[in-house]
């Protein structure tokens, strides 16, 4: 089988061990971290992407055709919702976000909220690619604050900023096997002591990136959308559906996003 695949940042160093023990062709291509804050630009992103993916597929020699496109994605705040699928199938983790993929499945991310909310989650991949809190990130933001608006306004602002802290009690970090957690787990034990939360760590899982690249998808733990379905948010457990048909094949589509997405 040969995948196309769509995925954040954060799981750069997850998906491409997924991919390289995996018997499907697996072609990669990343968005940058932090889209699901503004899920309508995030489904505009991954929207272009689909576009440009189902393009080579389309021009593709048959032996080089993709046989279906995977999100390395949850429901990210709705914005995997509303996406157009072409020729390809679409495939979504039937999960929030990408914390119960990294934690291996939905199940287990539930099992941490019916512990007690208030957990911010650190990740390798969030750990390089997202503004997470430190002391370091939050002095650099001061001194540009400082140049710009003066101390005392600087102050105010930080603190202002900073408030969303309350609303967390720990900090947990998923150690994912078969990378050097050591590093990433040290940083986020010290963003920790820095927003005074409690630090603890949890076992993260590659399976559900395993089971992403393979094929013969559970619908149960995934969205397969067919060929011009669409999807959509589902507010029960299944995070995700698919309407299919909706506005059919659109071929020429591509030609009009400009280049720069």
């Amino acid at each position: 089988m040969r995948i196309g695949v769509i995925a954040c940042k954060v799981f750069t160093r997850e998906l491409c061990m997924a991919a390289a023990r995996s018997q499907s062709i697996c072609d990669l291509h990343f968005l940058p971290q932090g889209l699901h804050d503004q899920p309508d630009l995030l489904r505009e992103k991954l929207q272009y992407a689909l576009d440009r993916l189902e393009a080579v597929h389309r021009d593709a020699p048959a032996w080089r055709k993709l046989d279906a496109i995977a999100l390395c994605y949850g429901l990210c705040g709705g914005g995997t919702a509303g996406l157009r699928a072409g020729e390809l199938p679409v495939v979504i983790p039937r999960t929030d976000d990408c914390i119960g993929v990294l934690l291996g499945s939905q199940e287990r991310y539930l099992s941490h909220f019916l512990q007690g909310d208030g957990i911010y989650w650190f990740s390798p991949g969030w750990l390089e690619y997202a503004n997470t809190p430190s002391e370091q990130y939050y002095s650099e933001k001061f001194s540009a604050y400082e140049k710009s608006y003066g101390r005392e306004a600087a102050e105010w602002l930080i603190q202002e900023e900073n408030n969303w802290m309350a609303r967390y009690r720990e900090g947990v970090y998923i150690s994912m096997p078969g990378i050097n957690n050591r590093p990433f787990a040290e940083r986020a034990q010290k963003a920790c002591g820095y927003c005074g939360w409690e630090y603890r760590e949890a076992d993260g899982s590659i399976a559900m990136i395993d089971r992403l690249l393979e094929g013969g998808w559970d619908e149960q733990e995934f969205l397969v959308c067919p060929p011009h379905g669409m999807t959509r948010q589902s507010f029960d457990g299944s995070k995700l559906q698919a309407d299919a048909q909706c506005g059919g094949n659109q071929p020429e589509r591509l030609a009009c996003v400009p280049e720069n997405g």
